[in-house]
């Protein structure tokens, strides 16, 4: 592959971005080694399936974004080798270990979304919030985690989590740069923003509460 080749590749993959993933395969297969030529410039993939060919996704080495709100066949061996990971959006119940984001060093958002109630994550928990300290975003669906679990979660600005009872106001002792806190639904802070603004926007109605103080009583 000549370098003019590489950097015509290099700007169709931009192009493909934004695409589905299924489309962006029909695409490169008109190329010679589209999938060896075209795959690594990828930056993004996205999908509203529910499978993905692991070969495919593999070969998009250098990825940053992977958002996969619907499938169920995501491993650990794939996302181990997708390294350069920063952004990842998955469903809860597919099947991964929460020892995977051991690997995800460069991971600062994550979304495990729940189509139903009865579908926690049951991916994040104490053990793995250790291997998470580079989060700014978490967005989840979680019945286990605590208030002093954030503890490791020092840089996180934005934490969105549903279906917990054990978490309270407290937890914001623990997020010094936290800017927009939702549990249950129950907005406890916000720093307006344009980024915060549109993610505020996409979440929907949510029941503001104002926090004049917050203790912590936890020992450290």
């Amino acid at each position: 592959m000549s370098q003019k080749d590489g950097e015509s590749y290099k700007v169709l993959a931009t192009l493909l971005d934004t695409i589905e993933f299924p489309e962006v395969i029909k695409i490169i297969e008109k190329f010679e080694d589209g999938k060896y030529s075209i795959l690594p410039f990828l930056t993004q993939v996205q999908s509203t399936s529910e499978t993905i060919s692991p070969f495919n996704l593999t070969r998009c080495c250098r990825i940053s974004t992977l958002i996969l709100p619907n499938c169920q066949t995501l491993s650990d061996n794939v996302l181990m080798l997708l390294p350069y990971l920063e952004s990842l959006t998955i469903r809860s119940g597919c099947p991964l270990s929460s020892d995977v984001f051991r690997h995800l060093n460069y991971l600062t958002k994550l979304q495990i979304l729940s189509h139903r109630e009865d579908e926690p994550d049951t991916l994040v928990s104490l053990q793995s919030l250790e291997y998470l300290t580079r989060l700014e975003m978490l967005h989840i669906r979680n019945s286990v985690l605590k208030d002093e679990y954030f503890f490791h979660l020092r840089n996180l600005k934005v934490l969105i989590l549903d279906g917990n009872d054990n978490v309270t106001p407290a937890i914001l002792n623990y997020l010094p740069k936290i800017e927009i806190c939702i549990l249950n639904k129950k907005l406890y802070k916000y720093i307006s923003s344009t980024k915060n603004n549109a993610i505020l926007k996409k979440i929907g109605k949510v029941n503001r509460v104002k926090i004049y103080a917050v203790e912590n009583n936890t020992k450290m």
